[in-house]
């Protein structure tokens, strides 16, 4: 199966705004392949970087067309959607120009829900992805075979939520009709691990608001897919194990402890850790002995992270962490529900939870008051 290029809608907008250069630099540090935003004109004629049309009420410093393009490091993929409510066809050269003066060339899909704003860059070889919004499904599948046959795009961008409007198995059928057409596809917004599963081996894109989760499902797709039902049938066999404790802290002290190089060392008595402490970033602990990447914070009471250790089998996935911090009588409440564990090693680690995480956390924070 060819592995889908991952695009991060409107960058990564957890915890940054969407449609915004830190929200687009963000993305390619979780290694999403490029990037999908949208781009509209303002009263002044300056192109920008906003979904909704732009206004003297918009929000100071919006990105240009410009800057957006000087964030896109080399070879990253850029799916630039021209807004119709600002961007007509007297705008096109112009936006072509500035695509073909990008400072690091890459790949670059220009959509839109309004055909007329394509021609100009197909004519000058650049691939266009005609989008097809909820409505559009609504008109079935020889209606939107009609609508798509005149403009003879590159990609049709589909919503993931035709599945709901016109059910499993016509949506199916549908994506199978216009694949044998000969056009590519690419799936909006694509978020939930069931639908990156139903999509995948049909999809040449996925635009996400998650490009790691996303990623982590396909490399797991692939693994099925390279090792066979054996893999499969081991990899359904895991361990989970849940444990709690009370710490003598407040949950704010525990949570940045626990995303510090410093106090992750000391409260665990081992040598200092190494953690990037935002989603996306990656940490080593206890040693060397365990490592992963931080996949969601939600501050100061929960961090969810990838996490594995020396003992796990090479071929085997990362297990899923889930530290919660409630406030208790006494202090902090902290839970670590760990799933996908390698098979006959939860107990273990139920173990090293309390002697290597919690006795030593309790002697170190009852030193602290």
């Amino acid at each position: 199966m060819k592995t889908p290029i991952i695009l991060a809608h409107r960058g990564l907008h957890s915890p940054h705004r969407e449609n915004t250069l830190a929200a687009f630099r963000a993305a390619f540090r979780v290694e999403a392949d490029g990037i999908e935003c949208d781009l509209q004109k303002t009263e002044r004629g300056a192109y920008v970087i906003i979904h909704d049309p732009p206004s003297r009420q918009s929000r100071p410093a919006l990105p240009s067309f410009t800057s957006m393009l000087a964030t896109l490091p080399q070879g990253a993929f850029l799916n630039l959607e021209l807004k119709s409510d600002t961007i007509k066809p007297s705008d096109c050269p112009a936006v072509l120009d500035a695509l073909l003066r990008r400072p690091a060339p890459g790949p670059v899909l220009v959509s839109s829900f309004e055909p007329q704003l394509l021609p100009c860059f197909k004519a000058h070889g650049i691939p266009i992805g005609l989008l097809i919004g909820e409505e559009a499904a609504e008109l079935g599948i020889a209606g939107m075979a009609r609508h798509v046959w005149r403009l003879k795009p590159d990609y049709l961008n589909l919503p993931i939520l035709m599945f709901e409007v016109l059910g499993k198995r016509r949506a199916l059928l549908l994506v199978g009709i216009l694949r044998a057409l000969g056009f590519s596809l690419a799936f909006w917004t694509v978020n939930r691990e069931e639908d990156v599963r139903l999509v995948a081996d049909k999809a040449e894109i996925l635009i996400t608001d998650r490009p790691d989760v996303v990623r982590k499902v396909l490399e797991h797709e692939r693994l099925r897919k390279k090792r066979g039902n054996a893999i499969i049938e081991r990899a359904m066999k895991t361990d989970s194990l849940k444990v709690s404790a009370v710490i003598p802290a407040d949950p704010r002290a525990v949570y940045a402890a626990w995303l510090s190089n410093k106090e992750h060392g000391a409260m665990t008595e081992t040598p200092a850790a190494r953690i990037s402490a935002r989603a996306g970033g990656k940490f080593t602990a206890g040693g060397g002995y365990m490592w992963g990447t931080t996949l969601e914070l939600d501050p100061p009471g929960r961090i969810v992270q990838s996490w594995r250790t020396t003992e796990f089998p090479d071929d085997a996935p990362d297990s899923r962490l889930e530290v919660i911090l409630e406030k208790a009588r006494g202090g902090t409440r902290i839970t670590i529900i760990q799933t996908e564990i390698p098979q006959g090693q939860g107990e273990s680690y139920r173990q090293g939870w309390v002697d290597y995480y919690f006795a030593p956390m309790k002697r170190y924070f009852s030193g602290k008051g």
